[in-house]
């Protein structure tokens, strides 16, 4: 239980206030904007971080979800080293929130800014859903605290079925007196073909089924674009085409660089022995950390285009390499071919080049490196979530449609570029800490062979190998070679101001779905553009919200306007 808290990497991130203020003034939210929903992220938290690393006025402290410093503290000197780094060269700063080239206000700051105080911009210590050294997930946090400790059972007005898939939503056949349809009940089904269970409604239904979730159950209870139900033969309920459209998600590419030192965590039986101990005596170090131990914010490149103010760049410092089996499970099939010249349509990256990419990522390196996780915060693609069958045991069919449109290639390769900029301040204030960086192989070769160059002349760390390395070419196609999703997805019922936008599912004003009295949708499907960084407060964030609907206590703000 605890649905994606209890398998993420624990990061609590809020976003950038500006997020929730353009939901606000620009997706029809109203009652959404960051003075409204600050508190609802304070109510939350509760702190165990010290005031020389947060802003502790901004933080909640009586919260049931426990945040504390990434490692319980025990950071590793290389993630100290990149907080000092970013802030030697301003990241985050100057008039574009970029690289200003000078040091940073957050340069005398031990442990950098604090991405979730006034200002979202900078470099800091990642902040955690963990607290000595448990994962703090949405169940041990919220549900966990209800059972009573003498029966070992949950409170009477909560009961919890377990091994149940919801697959269908009853609703009544003919609208209420408002021309409003009801959901009667919830059809659970143990496997396909088991006898079903129907709990029904006797006031609400709230469908907390995630961004992939909720708009499948949805649709196979008759709900969504007319076109897409009726191909799979399902009765029509309600039309409402927003359903299963607007999927967001976050990329990320990883810039690796090696590590003289041999300081950063490795898969080896000595790290995970020295692990262990530590764990047992100390509850922190490698056992309490995914091993993203800082992070920064900040734009990469400049987009005329974008009304948003957040910043639409990430760097997840993760002090390790991301081995098998997790590389072949975040690997995402996002290739793209692309002729690389286009005054030259036979300039393709050949397919056992692409092949050869896939094997290189998925194998353990030899040697110790730290990760540059380049994270896309604002792209421009949207995918879908449809149906694949009218069985609901059958997967959905999700097209996240990722790089769709080429400005999201493009703030990628600003990015990385923006990564070896790090790299090398790093090694300014450290050199033992910084080697080489690890290139793509296969893709310095392909390169080198469509510009006509020898083999020899193409040698590791040779001239012409930096050049290719280097190139706009080489970025733009290791992006599209090896991008991997971050799991952030959200938008599939997004919310917003129904009179308004055809597209909306759910009005922001309660998070009812159109159309219906009693049916309200409270998970991140409901964000109608993803936010400025990790999605799990977010989450958080609209179920507390929905709480406060349901009793009728939001949004105060907007109300008295």
């Amino acid at each position: 239980m605890g649905g994606s808290s209890s398998t993420n990497a624990m990061l609590y991130v809020r976003c950038s206030p500006e997020d929730y203020n353009e939901w606000e003034s620009l997706h029809g939210c109203r009652g959404w904007g960051w003075d409204n929903v600050l508190p609802y992220m304070k109510k939350s938290e509760s702190c165990q971080i010290s005031g020389d690393i947060v802003e502790r006025d901004m933080h909640g402290h009586s919260g049931p979800l426990k945040i504390s410093p990434t490692s319980g503290g025990a950071v590793l000197p290389i993630s100290k080293v990149f907080i000092k780094a970013c802030a030697e060269i301003g990241v985050g700063e100057g008039p574009d929130n970029g690289v200003s080239g000078s040091r940073a206000s957050y340069a005398d700051k031990p442990y950098g800014s604090d991405y979730n105080g006034r200002n979202p911009f900078g470099a800091g210590l990642t902040q955690s859903n963990v607290y000595n050294g448990i994962r703090q997930s949405t169940y041990r946090a919220f549900i966990l605290p209800l059972v009573d400790p003498a029966s070992r059972s949950y409170r009477t007005n909560l009961t919890v079925l377990v091994g149940h898939q919801a697959v269908r939503l009853e609703v009544d056949p003919e609208p209420d007196a408002d021309g409003q349809r009801r959901v009667a009940g919830v059809v659970l089904q143990t496997a396909r073909g088991a006898a079903p269970l129907v709990v029904r409604a006797n006031r609400e239904v709230v469908l907390a089924g995630g961004t992939i979730g909720s708009p499948t159950l949805l649709l196979h209870s008759g709900i969504g674009p007319r076109a897409d139900i009726e191909e799979h033969g399902i009765p029509l309920v309600a039309d409402v085409p927003g359903v299963g459209q607007n999927l967001q998600d976050h990329l990320v590419i990883g810039i690796r660089h090696r590590d003289p030192s041999s300081s950063t965590y490795r898969a080896s039986l000595g790290h995970i022995v020295g692990g262990l101990t530590r764990y047992t005596l100390f509850k922190s170090g490698l056992l309490t950390t995914c091993g993203i131990e800082a992070m920064a914010f900040l734009n990469a490149g400049k987009d005329e285009e974008s009304q948003r103010k957040g910043p639409n760049f990430q760097i997840h410092f993760m002090a390790a390499n991301i081995d098998p089996p997790l590389s072949t499970g975040f690997l995402s099939e996002t290739i793209i071919h692309s002729p690389i010249d286009p005054r030259r349509p036979d300039a393709f990256i050949r397919d056992e080049a692409y092949a050869e990419t896939k094997r290189q990522l998925t194998k353990p390196l030899p040697f110790y490196v730290f990760n540059q996780l380049a994270t896309l915060l604002h792209p421009y693609s949207r995918g879908t979530v449809t149906l694949a069958s009218p069985d609901p045991f059958i997967h959905p069919t999700i097209d996240p449609a990722y790089l769709s449109d080429a400005r999201d290639v493009r703030v990628l390769v600003e990015g990385a570029r923006v990564c070896r900029r790090v790299a090398d301040s790093m090694r300014a204030v450290d050199r033992r800490f910084v080697g080489d960086e690890v290139l793509d192989e296969s893709l310095v070769h392909e390169i080198a062979r469509i510009r006509g160059w020898r083999p020899e002349e193409v040698k590791t760390g040779s001239p012409k190998w930096r050049e290719a390395g280097d190139s706009d070419e080489y970025l733009e196609q290791m992006v599209r070679r090896s991008a991997l999703t971050l799991y952030h997805p959200v938008g599939t019922c997004k919310m917003g101001d129904p009179s308004q936008d055809e597209s909306v599912v759910v009005d922001a004003s309660n998070l009812k779905l159109r159309g219906f009295a009693n049916l309200r949708i409270a998970d991140a499907s409901v964000i109608p553009v993803v936010t400025s960084g990790n999605t799990n407060a977010p989450a958080i964030l609209v179920g507390e919200v929905c709480a406060d609907m349901i009793r009728g206590k939001f949004p105060q703000a907007a109300a008295a306007r």
